[in-house]
């Protein structure tokens, strides 16, 4: 058992911020381990057993997917998901962005719209909901024993949940290439620091949810969904560096920025009754 690390007044506050490191962090490796072996095997042999492919095969995968992790999130690692916000006039602009980008590809004809409404919310939802509701949420908290540095706390965690993003599209090596699934796993390690900037700002999940969905359905509007899918695509090395870099850049720009990380805020006061300079709140 240890006293959660939090800085000024939080080490005093003795019960309510004892922690047990060793036993989360084992939870939270169990649910990550469960939910790929469950991905990787029982959720495929299914699917290929009910001989469903295309977009209904994608949509029963992602399905169980996210059922199975409110499943082991419920009786595993139990860790809060943060929906709420607060309304304003800048996320109302904001998120009209979406529907404007889906009337320009109708008007102009596409007929790749169902497809990328879909993939975007099947990709979006269940991804976040494990490698930033759960896992960066749940490593903020234990990173939060060792470190008194909240930035760097910040940092790591976004980098380690980032890095487990970008690990879970080894299972895509079963039907596209080598050197694309790295380029994907690279960007996808860029995209993930800049989700895990935005849940850490918003202190709500529907804006990853919100950000991962515009990029997954903006490509499929693009490309279509038989080209995006078939991992078909010319790698390009520059491409992917230029991305990651992008990415990266703007996340940690984020993090590292003076302004309120409502996350942060919403875990102390959610879990140890305690704000981010551990004075007490209930």
């Amino acid at each position: 058992m240890f006293l959660l690390g939090l800085p000024n007044k939080a080490n005093c506050i003795g019960g309510n911020l004892v922690i047990n490191v060793k036993k989360e962090t084992f939870l939270l490796v169990l649910l990550v381990v469960i939910n790929f072996l469950l991905e990787l095997s029982v959720f495929s042999e299914i699917q290929a057993a009910l001989n469903i492919s295309g977009m209904q095969g994608l949509f029963f995968y992602k399905t169980c997917s996210l059922i199975s992790l409110l499943c082991l999130n419920y009786f595993i690692t139990k860790q809060t998901i943060y929906f709420r916000f607060k309304m304003s006039a800048n996320i109302v602009k904001a998120m009209l962005l979406l529907p404007a980008v889906f009337f320009i590809f109708f008007i102009a004809g596409s007929k790749n719209i169902p497809a990328a409404f879909s993939i975007g919310i099947l990709g979006a939802v269940p991804e976040e909901y494990l490698f930033r509701g759960i896992v960066l949420a749940k490593m903020l908290r234990l990173f939060a024993v060792k470190l008194n540095n909240q930035k760097l706390n910040m940092i790591i965690s976004a980098i380690l949940s980032s890095a487990a993003f970008g690990a879970m599209h080894l299972i895509n090596l079963s039907h596209q290439p080598l050197g694309f699934t790295v380029a994907q796993m690279a960007q996808t390690f860029g995209f993930g620091m800049l989700l895990a900037a935005v849940y850490l700002k918003s202190g709500s999940i529907v804006f990853p949810m919100l950000v991962h969905f515009a990029l997954d359905s903006i490509v499929i509007l693009m490309v279509g969904y038989s080209k995006a899918m078939s991992g078909s695509q010319h790698v390009s090395v520059l491409l992917t560096i230029v991305m990651l870099g992008i990415y990266t850049s703007i996340s940690v720009g984020m993090i590292l920025d003076s302004n309120e990380n409502k996350l942060l805020k919403k875990i102390w006061k959610n879990t140890y009754g305690v704000n981010e300079a551990g004075e007490v709140t209930k």
